[in-house]
């Protein structure tokens, strides 16, 4: 891997370069090449561990089945997506508007919404007791696989409080992206 920077080249290209690396080299690769950007290198980072393409790129390109399917930053690719992850611990929760998707993991209820804000303002409003409360953006993966979805759905829309995703034969289709459509 270190031969790939010897001579300082302008350009580096790496093919999934954290694989088989321990976490402590992994973060000491990822110091290097950051280091490399910062100093006027660029980086064409080829890789399936999407963890490490958010931690590392400027610019991210999603291809799926040898074309394009999105060309933009990080944060506005996970945008596409357009809700965000809010998270908690709780016995029972009643039906809320504007939940996209709710799913059950190790304890937890995870709760897709374009709206975290007022999401949490309803779970308080209806006396819903919870605790270790989370809201995040939706991550990179989960905008991937939005993205690339075999089934055909690319296309997220809310209104009225649902979310609705269609796409089109393989054509690029327009999603939400802060209020302003986004082809992907």
């Amino acid at each position: 891997m270190a031969l790939a920077f010897v001579g300082r080249p302008r350009l580096v290209v790496l093919d999934e370069p954290t694989t088989g690396l321990d976490v402590e080299a992994r973060h000491t690769l990822w110091a290097a090449i950051r280091s490399f950007h910062d100093d006027g290198g660029t980086v064409l980072l080829s890789s399936h561990y999407l963890e490490e393409v958010e931690a590392l790129a400027h610019r991210v390109v999603v291809i799926g089945k040898g074309r394009v399917l999105a060309d933009d930053t990080t944060a506005a690719i996970r945008g596409v997506v357009g809700v965000r992850r809010v998270s908690l611990v709780a016995d029972d929760l009643p039906a809320l508007p504007g939940v996209v998707r709710t799913e059950r993991t190790d304890g937890r209820i995870h709760l897709l919404t374009p709206d975290a804000d007022q999401l949490v303002r309803d779970l308080v409003n209806r006396g819903v007791a919870f605790h270790d409360l989370e809201v995040r953006p939706t991550s990179l993966e989960e905008a991937f696989l939005a993205i690339t979805a075999e089934d055909g759905t690319t296309r997220l829309d809310v209104e009225d409080g649902s979310l609705t995703a269609t796409r089109t034969g393989g054509q690029p289709t327009t999603a939400a992206h802060g209020g302003q459509p986004t082809t992907v």
